[in-house]
């Protein structure tokens, strides 16, 4: 739904576009959204999965893979990358770059993690990002460690 306003903003401006936010949050969080997000993009429920009804046999498996991962009582929070811009990409290709290399080509772990880790630190401080979840928080750029 596009909101437009007449230039001058007034109340009612205000009204009908945090209006239109919170049917937009309300749609995205109905259970039958959930599932054509989940069935489409593998973007997983927000809500209660017992909410989401039938499931083709993949999806069920996978949704069950996660809540395992989610419930596990070594569990990590991990946040995806923030704080970088337009080096996104490049974050990905190195965390990619890595995990192929030791998990699909059996190459040294530590070789490929002192490699990897200063072309991850370049991107960083390029960034200037700061640490983010399960990190500590940093002061200044994160560092690879």
């Amino acid at each position: 739904m596009r909101v437009r306003c007449a230039s001058s903003v007034g109340p009612s401006c205000v009204e009908t576009k945090v209006s239109s936010l919170a049917a937009t949050g309300d749609y995205l969080l109905k259970p039958a959204t959930q599932v054509t997000a989940l069935r489409n993009s593998s973007f997983y429920s927000v809500v209660n999965p017992a909410l989401l009804g039938d499931l083709d046999p993949d999806r069920k498996a996978e949704m069950a893979a996660v809540q395992a991962q989610l419930s596990a009582p070594d569990a990590y929070l991990a946040l995806l990358p923030v704080g970088l811009g337009s080096y996104s990409g490049e974050f990905d290709r190195i965390f990619t770059d890595a995990f192929q290399r030791i998990v699909l080509r059996g190459q040294d772990i530590h070789q490929v993690l002192e490699i990897e880790g200063r072309q991850m630190q370049h991107v960083l401080d390029e960034a200037k990002a700061p640490c983010w979840s399960p990190d500590p928080p940093s002061q200044g750029t994160c560092q690879v460690k």
